[in-house]
């Protein structure tokens, strides 16, 4: 569908305008959407895979931290499992999708050790839009959560 340019950058118009017009507060939400949008509509299978890391992710920044510390390595295994997956059990290779599946799950581990580390608390927009962010998602690297969100979202 983006193979053409118009369309890609009317859709990039489209949720600049949204964004810029909405209240702060929906402006995460814009850009989440947007995003999760986008990458259904490139990796319908990587969509899925990032909304349930960011499920996993966003129960793991809800535990207390004494909960955190215990079941760390069982939320990074979880975390793993997906990309496991898909790397012996794919019959269907396609070297994007994996790519895609690295990068989410690098992230969300970056998410959940920086949860453990900080003892922080995401909300699940904050936590899915960390992991789903387009430009990131499509151009890299893998930042820190901390000047992730201080930089883009006032999350």
């Amino acid at each position: 569908m983006f193979s053409d340019p118009k369309i890609f950058f009317s859709w990039l118009l489209i949720t600049l305008i949204f964004y810029w017009f909405s209240k702060i507060e929906n402006r995460p939400i814009i850009i989440l959407i947007s995003s999760v949008l986008i990458l259904f509509i490139l990796f319908p299978g990587a969509s899925l895979i990032a909304l349930s890391l960011g499920l996993i992710t966003f129960f793991y920044g809800k535990l207390k931290q004494s909960q955190k510390k215990k079941l760390l390595k069982y939320f990074i295994f979880a975390t793993i499992f997906p990309l496991v997956f898909f790397r012996f059990f794919d019959q269907n290779y396609n070297i994007f999708l994996h790519f895609g599946v690295t990068f989410l799950t690098l992230r969300c581990i970056s998410l959940i050790i920086d949860s453990y580390v900080e003892n922080k608390k995401l909300s699940f927009i904050a936590s899915l839009n960390y992991i789903t962010f387009f430009p990131l998602f499509s151009a890299g690297p893998i930042e820190n959560n901390k000047i992730f969100s201080n930089k883009n979202f006032h999350i």
